[in-house]
């Protein structure tokens, strides 16, 4: 038996959005490198996984307005970059993982692979006080 979710679908590269997203992670990436190279900071480093995930999070609230979405991603990698403080990326893919659950943006209802993964978030993210109270969310 395959593994299905409507949760965990893949990334339709055919989309311009999606491809623009990819790059400007990319370039996150690169600029968050370069960054950890002159000055040490390790935090710039997440500016590319912080970049796709507020995007993917605005997406999945508004789909129907990429541009707010890409607007996100961008302002996400820039505030990481700048070395200020962050959301943990566990809290923010729980948070993505609830706002697709709860807006139903793939069209279907959530199947038993879509909830098991809520659990393991709402576990995952629970073992701070800013976690525990988005785990208790959550669930």
């Amino acid at each position: 038996m395959s593994f299905r979710s409507h949760v965990a679908r893949p990334m339709n590269m055919s989309l311009p959005s999606n491809r623009l997203i990819v790059g400007l992670s990319a370039v996150a990436g690169l600029a968050g490198v370069a960054i950890w190279l002159i000055e040490g900071s390790t935090t710039a480093l997440w500016a590319p996984v912080h970049t796709f995930l507020a995007w993917a999070l605005v997406r999945e609230i508004d789909p129907d307005h990429q541009s707010a979405a890409i607007a996100a991603g961008i302002a996400s990698g820039l505030w990481i970059l700048a070395g200020l403080d962050a959301v943990g990326v566990l809290m923010v893919g729980a948070l993505m993982v609830a706002a697709r659950l709860v807006t139903n943006s793939t069209g279907r209802r959530p199947l038993i692979p879509d909830l098991i993964l809520i659990g393991i978030f709402a576990t995952a993210v629970s073992f701070t006080t800013a976690g525990w109270i988005a785990g208790f969310g959550l669930a």
